[in-house]
């Protein structure tokens, strides 16, 4: 299993990356063309986080133990 994040909630706060021990995440800035799929609600929470998210960067590193899913207090991780 791999973890996907949820653009939309994820607000940038890099508690995946800390709970990880795999470099498996790192936190980017959106690009407009993702900015603009997000919903208005979103697009606000994003604005006011820096447009930070994180981004699943080494997939292949994820050992699935579902950790960064469960302390994510956003709820923005899936393991699927």
């Amino acid at each position: 299993m791999l973890p996907v994040i949820k653009l939309g909630k994820c607000e940038g706060d890099g508690i995946c990356i800390d709970v990880c021990s795999d470099d498996v995440f790192r936190i980017e800035i959106l690009k407009p063309e993702q900015i603009e799929r997000l919903t208005l609600k979103e697009k606000i929470k994003s604005y006011v986080h820096g447009h930070k998210k994180a981004v699943v960067i080494n997939p292949k590193n994820c050992c699935g133990c579902g950790l960064c899913e469960v302390k994510c207090p956003h709820q923005a991780i899936s393991m699927v």
